[in-house]
């Protein structure tokens, strides 16, 4: 735990900007994949 603090730390402003830019986009894909999951679960229901 306190090596992964520490290397946090030592990231700079920049790298941590590109890593919560990288984990929005994730987030984004994993929203997009389940609103599809969804609407495919749905047409299903409706056949």
């Amino acid at each position: 735990m306190d090596k992964k603090k520490r290397k946090i730390q030592k990231l700079t402003a920049e790298d941590r900007a590109r890593f919560s830019e990288t984990t929005k986009r994730v987030r984004e894909r994993i929203a997009e994949r389940e609103r599809i999951a969804d609407e495919m679960a749905a047409k299903r229901e409706q056949a």
